[in-house]
């Protein structure tokens, strides 16, 4: 145990050092220059691994999407994880490259009635994140004109919820959300004129505001008689709208002066979003799971100095999960739980016109330390966007880490002889 949690704090440290010594504005997708940056709608290396948001995946493991799945553990669960991302991105005529390494979030979840259905869930997780540098050479007339454009930051959210078990087969649950976080965006444009003053536009809004979420599972197979659909859920969830307070400072700089204007209850709208799961186990070691999630954001109205067009979004996955074998002599290989999958979905925004399509897939494999501790490992690839049309091409692989403890709190002093 002490190993584990020494790991952990060299974990957390680690990451905090390779974000300090990245520039002022952090690596990430060019594609966060739009709304709120790239959305982390789930927070779980086991959702991740299968490509899926868990909507309809219960068992021991901290759900962040769906409070309703939390229903299913058997042990006090407190997991950390966090992802080291390389970025490639490419338009018409130049390519590039960055890296950049975060901590996504910490979760806890507490069992305290696996007949009524009562889990406790508490966490502190990532829901945006801001990181992009761009450079736009423009001709005209007099000459090239160069815009750069960067930006930094995004929303975390603290939650705490709970979950309870109606009947036999149906389970509900419910969750408190806070959420804040800090976005900064920068716009440079140098006329590369003499005598033409070069304009500097920084734009600082913080945010922040509650919000909740509910979500139900259906547990099918006690419905139906069926030995195939025994293990057959369902699940859904709804996570309302989050009407942000705003304030900020954007601040002009030209040649000779520098110009402050305080920001003040500029409304910025995260629309709300919903969604449905479904999961089974084959046999004794086979789960699958496939969900779809949708976000309304035909009417969001944003803060940053760079506008986009904003449209209804969803993602769509499909995992699988392959459990160790039960037996106590088999292979060290065979004690591993094993995942991939793949995703598809539509971004909230349009550039010149065109939808912006995310295409990935993943794999993860979650490795025992002892019978209630283990350590999760997984990569993930995605391709957004396309370098033609005037757009940008947006690779991104992503290399997971994650520690599971179980009864952390719960641990029985040895008794002295």
């Amino acid at each position: 145990m002490r190993t584990i949690i020494k790991s952990i704090i060299f974990f957390v440290i680690a990451t905090s050092i390779l974000r300090a010594q990245t520039d002022e504005f952090e690596p990430g997708s060019p594609y966060t220059i739009f709304g709120v940056g790239e959305l982390n709608y789930s927070n779980s290396l086991r959702t991740r691994s299968m490509g899926i948001n868990g909507i309809g995946l219960s068992g021991d493991y901290v759900n962040s999407l769906n409070p309703a799945a939390n229903y299913d553990m058997s042990y006090t669960r407190i997991s950390l994880n966090g992802k080291y991302s390389f970025y490639k991105y490419s338009d018409a005529t130049s390519t590039g490259q960055d890296s950049d390494g975060k901590v996504d979030g910490l979760n806890i979840g507490i069992p305290i009635s696996n007949e009524k259905g009562i889990s406790l869930f508490l966490g502190f997780n990532r829901l945006s994140s801001v990181g992009y540098q761009i450079t736009q050479i423009e001709q005209n007339t007099s000459g090239n004109e160069t815009r750069f454009y960067s930006g930094k930051g995004g929303l975390s959210k603290i939650n705490v919820g709970l979950t309870y078990k109606l009947a036999n087969s149906v389970v509900l649950g419910a969750e408190y959300n806070y959420a804040f976080g800090n976005i900064i965006d920068s716009k440079k444009i140098d006329f590369g004129l003499q005598g033409v003053t070069n304009t500097d536009i920084r734009k600082e809004i913080d945010l922040q505001n509650s919000y909740f979420k509910g979500g139900a599972i259906i547990e099918i197979g006690n419905l139906v008689k069926s030995k195939l659909l025994k293990d057959l859920k369902i699940g859904f969830y709804y996570q309302t709208k989050i009407n942000f307070n705003s304030a900020g400072d954007a601040i002009y700089t030209t040649s000779t002066s520098t110009d402050t204007v305080r920001i003040t209850g500029e409304p910025l709208e995260f629309p709300a979003s919903f969604g449905f799961g479904i999961s089974n186990k084959f046999g004794n070691r086979y789960i699958v799971s496939a969900d779809l999630l949708m976000h309304n954001w035909e009417n969001f109205q944003s803060t940053k100095i760079t506008v986009a067009k904003y449209e209804n979004s969803y993602q769509l996955g499909l995992g699988l999960e392959i459990l160790p074998l039960s037996e106590s002599d088999v292979s060290y290989w065979n004690k591993l739980t094993y995942r991939m999958g793949v995703f598809y979905g539509k971004e909230y925004y349009s550039v010149n016109n065109n939808d912006i399509n995310v295409l990935g897939a993943s794999t993860g494999v979650n490795i025992p330390l002892t019978n209630q501790n283990s350590i999760d490992l997984a990569i993930m690839y995605l391709i957004r966007g396309k370098n033609s049309d005037g757009l940008i091409k947006d690779e991104n692989l992503s290399l997971a880490l994650g520690f599971n403890f179980g009864e952390l709190w719960f641990l029985k002093r040895q008794e002295e002889n």
